[in-house]
């Protein structure tokens, strides 16, 4: 069934936009192709450019991954990939309606930055408190129906946490070292739900392995706090299956290993969130129009609504500390 932005449009409230990135010209440019509540005869487009000397996916990226790896503050990334796409939705917004959510689909750059962290200088304030992003592979994802979880199975939670890391993985060629504090963590959350009456499994050690999760049927959270990783590829194959081999979480037994590949076939289509507690997890291999071919691409194949992850390599304590006070 072919879907058009008029489909999309209905989907969207008032204050509300939908933004669909199109990389162009090798990446020089961006269109953003925006549709809001009152766009009338054609989406609104807004152009986001960089230049020869300081390219969107070269010198600016690389400016915004160091204030992320330094913790210095970036004057630069609202101004360069955002306040171009902002100024047009408010153009198309009715005068003095506030803009509250954004529904956007990212291509080329956009899928290896994360909006929210953008810091607004005029404000002061981060993009994630002036407007809730919510990011799709495709806007019309809008379209489709959401996922509705079964009654006989609300409430329930499966938490894995610090697998026995026992061997040198073929994937990745390295030996993972054990995570105390994804324990501490699994074990916390565990707590907070139960004390909320929900039912919860929870696998830690030599009982996290990959065989008990491929088993999982019924569940409206899974939390999956280990080690994650990325290795990417060497451009000597550009099929759906290797990309998709190159991503994953490491737990125990079997190969030690959950790719993206065999989590497209994982159970998912009640489970409202997932959680993936580790490194890199929204890393994968992009694709020109497609995305990126990865746990996220998978696990949404597999049928889960909502997928918190990161694109960075995190710390153990400070990812236990941040957990817990998001379940709280």
């Amino acid at each position: 069934e072919e879907i058009s932005w008029r489909d999309i449009q209905k989907k969207l409230k008032p204050g509300e936009a939908a933004v669909e990135m199109v990389s162009m010209y090798n990446g020089l440019l961006y269109a953003a192709l925006i549709v809001t509540k009152e766009t009338d005869d054609r989406p609104r487009m807004a152009i986001v450019k960089g230049s020869e000397i300081r390219r969107l996916e070269k010198e600016y990226a690389r400016q915004y991954i160091n204030a992320i790896n330094f913790r210095y503050t970036d004057t630069l990334s609202y101004a360069v990939y955002w306040k171009p796409i902002a100024d047009a939705i408010s153009q198309a917004l009715p005068k003095n309606q506030k803009l509250k959510r954004v529904y956007f689909s990212p291509d080329g750059i956009y899928n290896q930055i994360n909006l929210n962290t953008f810091y607004d200088t005029k404000s002061g304030k981060y993009l994630i408190d002036q407007v809730e992003i919510h990011q799709l592979i495709n806007t019309k994802e809008l379209v489709g129906p959401k996922p509705k979880a079964n009654k006989s199975v609300m409430q329930r939670a499966t938490l894995f946490g610090n697998p026995a890391f026992s061997v040198i993985t073929s994937e990745t060629n390295q030996l993972f070292t054990d995570l105390p504090g994804t324990e501490k963590e699994v074990d916390a959350i565990y707590t907070l739900l139960k004390n909320k009456g929900w039912s919860v499994d929870r696998y830690k050690g030599s009982s996290a392995t990959e065989t008990r999760l491929k088993s999982i049927k019924e569940n409206e959270i899974l939390h999956l706090a280990t080690h994650g990783f990325f290795s990417g590829h060497d451009g000597q194959s550009n099929s759906l299956v290797w990309m998709l081999i190159n991503s994953g979480v490491v737990l125990d037994q079997d190969d030690g290993i959950l790719t993206a590949y065999e989590a497209v076939n994982l159970n998912l289509d009640n489970t409202l969130l997932v959680v993936l507690s580790a490194c890199e997890t929204g890393l994968g291999e992009y694709y020109p129009g497609e995305g990126v071919y990865g746990l996220r691409l998978a696990l949404s194949a597999a049928g889960a609504s909502t997928i918190i992850m990161s694109l960075w390599k995190v710390d153990d304590f400070v990812t236990q500390q941040l957990m817990i006070a998001f379940y709280r």
